[in-house]
């Protein structure tokens, strides 16, 4: 039952238009991510590890996180893995393997310390699934790319005005 209804909502959220997806999913993703880092971060802490931020150039950081990362991670990551993962016979058309092997590699890309590599899974995961998804309309890049930009602008600000 739960399987139906799932493949439900998923068919209500491919048919979205494009803001409407883009918006949702970078907000889900935004969601889950601060979620899932806040466990990581509190269950490092627990276990003795020190966490600490790299002071960066913030000029440097923010045309890095917003611009270039987005576009690049894309291209690796999500074309390119997907292509990748679907050329492997046992894995190739099962969109849920390829969605969270996928997810798993972008996350694992992203070795900052733990809590940040468990943080940024759910976001693999859906960049991977929106990518996916959006084939059938042919703007599956510019989705990913869409999500993944206002993901890390939100991460941005709120890392910044902290």
């Amino acid at each position: 039952m739960f399987k139906v209804k799932l493949k439900a909502l998923s068919n209500k959220i491919e048919e979205l238009p494009f803001f409407y997806f883009i918006t949702l999913l970078a907000l889900i993703c935004k969601v889950s991510s601060t979620f899932l880092g806040y466990i990581a971060i509190i269950a490092a802490q627990r276990s003795g590890y020190n966490i600490t931020i790299d002071d960066q150039n913030r000029i440097e950081f923010l045309v890095y996180a917003i611009l270039f990362a987005p576009i690049v991670e894309t291209i690796i990551f999500q074309a390119g893995m997907y292509h990748i993962l679907n050329s492997i016979p046992f894995i190739k058309h099962h969109n849920g393997r390829i969605i969270l092997i996928g997810g798993l590699i972008f996350s694992s890309a992203h070795a900052y310390n733990i809590p940040y590599i468990i943080a940024v899974i759910p976001a693999g995961i859906l960049y991977m699934y929106a990518y996916i998804v959006r084939q059938k309309k042919n703007d599956a890049f510019l989705s990913v790319y869409s999500i993944h930009l206002i993901f890390n602008t939100i991460s941005l600000i709120s890392r910044l005005t902290n």
